[in-house]
């Protein structure tokens, strides 16, 4: 699943080299993806969770394939759940 979301992310914002990860389009795909279906703020903070997990283990001591992880500061979208779960009723059991 991480590594579909990101090979897309990747098609998406047209990324070729590391160095065009940016903060800045990753919000500027973030912000395109929220008028559609299937994206929730917790939808989309978890595309951006692959990516940064991908930048880390780029920026990591063991890789340096890059010096830091440009979206490390990025801001999370709120997140709403669409129903709260409860406890089912003895007489819906």
């Amino acid at each position: 699943v991480m590594r579909k979301r990101i090979e897309r992310m990747i098609r998406e914002c047209r990324w070729t080299r590391l160095r065009d990860v940016t903060a800045q389009s990753c919000q500027e795909w973030r912000r395109e993806r929220a008028g559609k279906p299937r994206s929730s703020g917790k939808t989309l903070n978890q595309w951006i969770d692959s990516v940064h997990a991908f930048m880390e283990w780029a920026a990591a001591q063991e890789q340096r394939r890059i010096a830091a992880n440009p979206i490390a500061g990025m801001a999370r979208l709120p997140h709403t759940p669409t129903f709260v779960r409860r406890a089912l009723h003895a007489h819906e059991l």
